[in-house]
C-alpha cells in the first residue's frame, strides 16, 4: 500500500490555497507616504507670503495613508460629533491631491457639504479638494504646500 497520491494531493492543495490567499491582497505603491503622520505645524498663505505659522502638535492631529484612502484623526477636538475624517487621495509625482472628504461616524460616513469645507482649516485643509506639493518627504518628515497653507 502506498500513500504517494495523498501526499501529492496535499502538497498541491496547500500550494493552491497559498496562491489564492496571497493573490487577493492589494499591495500599496505609496512608498514612504504610507503610514501615520502627525501634523506638527501649519503655515498659512497671507497674500502670497507663507508667514503665520501655528504649532498644532498639541491638537494631536494625524494624517494616515493606506492604499487610496487618507484618514485625518483629530484627537484634540471633537468636530460636529466626530474626530475622524476620510478622503480619497492620489499621488502624482511630487503632488498629493486629497478629495471627496467625509465625516466619519460610528456607523455612517457623511460627505462634506459646502459649510463642512471649513472644518479642517486649522489643520491646513480647505475646500472639497486639496492639492499639495511635496516640498520635502522621507520616512520621518514631510513638508507639504498648497495655495492655502
Amino acid at each position: 500500500m502506498t500513500r504517494k497520491p495523498f501526499y501529492i494531493f496535499a502538497i498541491v492543495a496547500t500550494m493552491l490555497l497559498v496562491l489564492l490567499t496571497n493573490s487577493c491582497d492589494k499591495m500599496s505603491d505609496n512608498g514612504s507616504l504610507d503610514g501615520m503622520w502627525q501634523i506638527a505645524s501649519v503655515t498659512y498663505n497671507n497674500a502670497g507670503r507663507y508667514d503665520s505659522t501655528i504649532d498644532v502638535k498639541s491638537e494631536k492631529a494625524y494624517l494616515s495613508f493606506q492604499l487610496d484612502l487618507a484618514q485625518i484623526k483629530w484627537l484634540g477636538r471633537n468636530v460636529q460629533g466626530t474626530s475622524t475624517f476620510l478622503s480619497r487621495f492620489q499621488r502624482e509625482g511630487d503632488y498629493l491631491k486629497l478629495y471627496d472628504f467625509y465625516r466619519h461616524y460610528r456607523t455612517t460616513d457623511s460627505l462634506f457639504t459646502e459649510k463642512d469645507t471649513l472644518l479642517l482649516t486649522p489643520l491646513g485643509f480647505r475646500g472639497f479638494e486639496n492639492r499639495f506639493q511635496i516640498l520635502e518627504g522621507g520616512d520621518k518628515y514631510m513638508k507639504l504646500q498648497s495655495p492655502f497653507a
